[in-house]
């Protein structure tokens, strides 16, 4: 649905229905742990792009295609738009930078987008090192 860099994350969107999947890499990579990608994923590009961001605290340890990562929930109001929306993010190390799947929907929906985006997200293929 359309590609583009937020403060330092480069992006992909892929939608299907109401449900958007973004699927960003740090450029240049930095944040060598995962939960430190989260952090800077929060700070770089969910803080930027949302009001009212209300980030759910603490991370779900997760993993994908064998690496460690962690996963959190937000809910916030798209700046351009003013529509409300909530998301899960799952970040992961590359072990030079975090690569983060931001699933997120119009508030309301996301429960119904979260089995499509889980096995996309399960099926990723992550390379070490993103350019």
């Amino acid at each position: 649905a359309g590609s583009g860099e937020v403060t330092g994350w480069r992006f992909v969107r892929l939608t299907r229905g109401t449900g958007s999947l973004d699927v960003s890499v740090q450029v240049p990579p930095t944040s060598r742990d995962a939960t430190v990608a989260a952090i800077d994923y929060v700070n770089d590009v969910l803080r930027g792009s949302l009001l009212r961001l209300s980030v759910w605290e603490g991370l779900e340890p997760v993993a994908v295609e064998g690496r460690a990562g962690v996963r959190f929930a937000y809910a916030g109001v798209v700046a351009d738009t003013r529509q409300p929306i909530e998301g899960e993010v799952t970040v992961v190390s590359t072990g030079r930078g975090g690569v983060a799947f931001d699933a997120w929907t119009p508030e309301g929906q996301l429960a119904f987008a979260l089995d499509d985006i889980g096995a996309m997200i399960d099926s990723a293929t992550i390379d070490p090192a993103p350019s």
